[in-house]
């Protein structure tokens, strides 16, 4: 599983708890610019860590992190 597919993935279930209300609450409420921004920083630091080769993904669940 690349890198597209597993965030394509993680979006989806993203979405689904979101529809359904089962969203986890934050300690504080966000704006949806800076939940956006956030989370572009977040795609951002994996992809630099897998350019690195400091970030592995071995399966469907299971990744490594060279620190």
């Amino acid at each position: 599983m690349n890198w597209e597919e597993l965030m394509r993935e993680r979006k989806n279930k993203m979405r689904l708890r979101y529809k359904f209300g089962l969203k986890r609450s934050a300690r504080r409420t966000r704006d949806k610019e800076e939940e956006r921004v956030l989370i572009l920083l977040d795609y951002a630091r994996m992809k630099r860590m897998i350019e690195e080769g400091r970030f592995e993904i071995l399966g469907k669940k299971r990744y490594r992190l060279n620190i």
